[in-house]
């Protein structure tokens, strides 16, 4: 009787095992939280370009929008961004980012960015919602520093 009893727990530690391994590999991992302004952030992913189109009308270079290009950061996780404790902010809560627009004012910077064109990059800088049309993604991030990722 006790053989039974102790191969019975032991298949019953076996599948309680098998079940909680399981189950912590198939999680789905939660997004981190980022904050907008003036909280600064650091994102890591692959730099990259589009194109959009611009003014006047925003819709169509077919039909004579002028082109936009501009700068992102493709992101290897989604994140969310809060949004503001202040109810009149443009700043909304956004989740399942995939992509940053960047802002890049500083010359320096942007001449050595684009020279780096699909590395995987470390950013830091200020996040805002988009507000403009030339806002062509929901986040962007002003940029005030970078670091190339090995």
């Amino acid at each position: 009787m006790r053989t039974l009893v102790r191969r019975f727990l032991l298949t019953v530690v076996i599948a309680a095992s098998t079940f909680f391994a399981a189950a912590a590999t198939t999680r789905t991992r939660e997004p981190k939280i980022y904050h907008y302004e003036p909280h600064i952030e650091t994102l890591k992913g692959i730099l990259r370009t589009r194109m959009y189109p611009g003014p006047p009308g925003y819709e169509s270079v077919k039909k004579g929008d002028e082109v936009e290009h501009i700068w992102l950061v493709k992101l290897k996780n989604p994140i969310t961004v809060t949004g503001a404790a202040d109810p009149t902010s443009q700043n909304e809560k956004e989740t399942g980012i995939k992509e940053i627009q960047l802002i890049v004012i500083d010359e320096k910077i942007e001449k050595k960015l684009r020279k780096l064109m699909g590395h995987n990059i470390r950013f830091t800088g200020i996040l805002t919602h988009a507000i403009t049309g030339h806002h062509h993604l929901p986040i962007l991030m002003e940029v005030k520093g970078f670091k190339v990722e090995k």
